[in-house]
């Protein structure tokens, strides 16, 4: 249990510092094709694409790190009327749902990127690598909701 507290801080601190980068090269990039608009009347073309893209990877990415916690909306006047047990057992039926779906979801969009053959318009990136991100997250995303029910069972909540 220990081994996989640590793998799933050590993705947790891949992911952060991968949201720093994103967010720091969305901001760079918006703000060079603003001034670059105004000052010289010719934008970045690629940069509102870029910040799509990003944006989307921060978004899909900053979820599995909100896994890791059992951060995710939910309707908790469920669990806050539950002690003890009951608690427990909601709190890992969330969880295992949420596994579930986003199992199915991994699923279906690694098959939806294996069919994608065209590329973005402006940056020229295979559609199919930028479908995989959420894939990608998703898997994350189950890996920490996995670590969270297995810390819940064993009574080491994060």
């Amino acid at each position: 249990m220990d081994t996989l507290n640590k793998i799933s801080a050590g993705i947790e601190k891949l992911t952060g510092y991968f949201l720093i980068f994103a967010f720091a090269s969305m901001t760079i990039a918006y703000f060079s094709s603003v001034v670059l608009r105004y000052v010289f009347n010719n934008g970045l073309i690629w940069a509102d694409e870029f910040t799509r893209y990003m944006n989307i990877a921060l978004v899909m990415l900053g979820s599995a790190t909100v896994a890791r916690y059992n951060g995710h909306t939910n309707i908790s006047i469920l669990e806050l009327a539950l002690v003890g047990k009951a608690r427990k057992v909601i709190l890992v039926v969330q969880q295992l749902l949420t596994i579930g779906f986003f199992s199915y979801a991994a699923m279906i969009g690694f098959n939806f990127a294996k069919t994608a053959s065209h590329v973005s318009a402006n940056m020229k990136i295979p559609m199919g690598f930028l479908y995989n991100v959420m894939s990608v997250a998703f898997v994350l995303l189950v890996f920490q909701a996995i670590v969270s029910v297995l810390n819940l069972i064993k009574g080491k909540e994060e």
